[in-house]
């Protein structure tokens, strides 16, 4: 990964929400790329394990089918990461319908406890993102 490459998910990040398919997508070639490149990732930038996962999952499976950044931006990431584990050709429409109309919550005392993971360090491995699929 070249410095160059850090430096464009750094610019990305920044952006903020107005850029998070890109970075997903940025993320996605490099995961391609070089296996086991997370971990760098993750010391390099200022992203998580989790947030990277979750974004490369969501590039590989939208971009296999809906080609509407536009849809896919009102949703937003953290929505999209939500459905994509359910995708499927048949019924992505009605996941992103359903996605567009109900509003994303979290418990008022869950923020902490979710922030922290499962093991206490905000965030885990995903195997079958690790190994180039999607779920």
């Amino acid at each position: 990964m070249t410095p160059e490459t850090i430096e464009t998910i750094e610019r990305l990040h920044a952006e903020g929400d107005d850029a998070f398919l890109r970075l997903a997508r940025e993320l996605r070639t490099i995961c391609d790329q070089e296996p086991g490149v997370v971990e760098t990732l993750c010391a390099t930038t200022p992203l998580k394990m989790r947030r990277i996962y979750a974004l490369v999952r969501v590039a590989r499976v939208f971009d296999e089918h809906i080609h509407d950044d536009a849809r896919l931006a009102r949703v937003g990431w953290a929505k999209l990461n939500l459905i994509a584990r359910h995708v499927t050709k048949e019924n992505v429409h009605d996941l992103l319908d359903l996605a567009e109309h109900v509003a994303l919550e979290r418990p008022a005392d869950a923020g902490e406890q979710q922030h922290e993971g499962r093991h206490g360090t905000g965030d885990h491995q995903e195997p079958a993102l690790a190994a180039g699929t999607a779920d």
